[in-house]
């Protein structure tokens, strides 16, 4: 790293993902799936970065999948 004891928001968001994920997982992902990322914390600005959509998608995943989000 470099000089900062935290990693940047990107490296840190990657490096929770591929653990999550094998490579070439892509959008729309499964309920399973969002609830993990959802428990691990992650927002739905995050989620969306990582899989390259709106957030509004994720918000809509959230909603179809009828999970509750507090943000």
């Amino acid at each position: 790293m470099t000089g900062s004891s935290r990693p940047t928001s990107r490296d840190q968001l990657d490096s929770t993902l591929m653990k999550s994920f094998v490579e070439g997982v892509s959008w729309p992902i499964d309920r399973g799936s969002l609830v993990a990322l959802s428990d691990l914390g992650l927002t739905d600005d995050q989620i969306a970065s990582y899989f390259s959509v709106e957030p509004d998608e994720v918000r809509a995943m959230f909603e179809r999948y009828l999970l509750p989000r507090s943000s």
